[in-house]
């Protein structure tokens, strides 16, 4: 993959984002962007500069990924950027990968894009496939710049999630379940409690933990 180097817009590698794709009929509408196509953004440095680039966030490689000219571009020192602005999305790098900032409370709430993708296998029934356990084929759709594309090859299916995380201080406490929740406010088990039951939240939903969180802390 071809890398931007957002400080002295300095190239290295030279691998193009774009790849040779089968017919239109044998592809697939691709999920593993958060955004479904590229908007033009703003990354915010941690040196006080601005920059504007189409951008798109890729989950299955986890790389900020820039548009420039038909040709795709990953920052290459992503720790020097302070914040992504794409359309009402706001992202932060942490922990080598970009959480995408859902909740600026006190103890604030985000959410990390996880994705996984997997080749079909055959036919079971009508309508009914297997999958090759893991993620096989990723190495090949990477190293061939297929990871790159809004579209895959048909025989691969997408499974997307945001995986969800309060931070307190400098610490980043996993927020996917009433109990995690409750741990990271040690003293308002009951609130939570009674607000979830009240309600109904679903710990599937991000929404639901969103409004969850807010109101705990209001």
């Amino acid at each position: 993959m071809k890398y931007l180097f957002l400080l002295s817009l300095i190239y290295v590698t030279t691998v193009q984002a774009q790849s040779t794709l089968p017919p239109p009929e044998r592809q697939v509408s691709i999920t593993h962007y958060a955004l479904d196509s590229f908007h033009i953004g703003t990354v915010l440095l941690k040196s006080g500069g601005r920059q504007q680039y189409l951008l798109n966030y890729n989950t299955l490689t986890q790389e900020m990924i820039f548009e420039r000219g038909g040709i795709r571009l990953a920052m290459a020192h992503p720790e020097d950027v302070d914040t992504v602005y794409i359309l009402d999305k706001k992202f932060v790098f942490v922990n080598k990968v970009f959480y995408e900032v859902l909740a600026t409370t006190p103890v604030a709430l985000y959410g990390e894009y996880k994705c996984r993708v997997l080749r079909t296998g055959s036919q079971l029934g009508y309508g009914i496939t297997s999958a090759a356990a893991g993620n096989t084929g990723i190495s090949s759709l990477i190293n061939g710049g297929k990871a790159y594309d809004l579209t895959l090859p048909y025989e691969y299916q997408v499974k997307m999630k945001q995986e969800l995380w309060l931070r307190k201080g400098y610490n980043y406490y996993k927020a996917n379940s009433l109990k995690q929740v409750i741990l990271v406010f040690p003293g308002k088990e009951k609130l939570i409690r009674q607000l979830s039951k009240q309600k109904e939240i679903d710990f599937t939903k991000p929404q639901d933990i969103i409004a969850l969180v807010k109101e705990v802390q209001m």
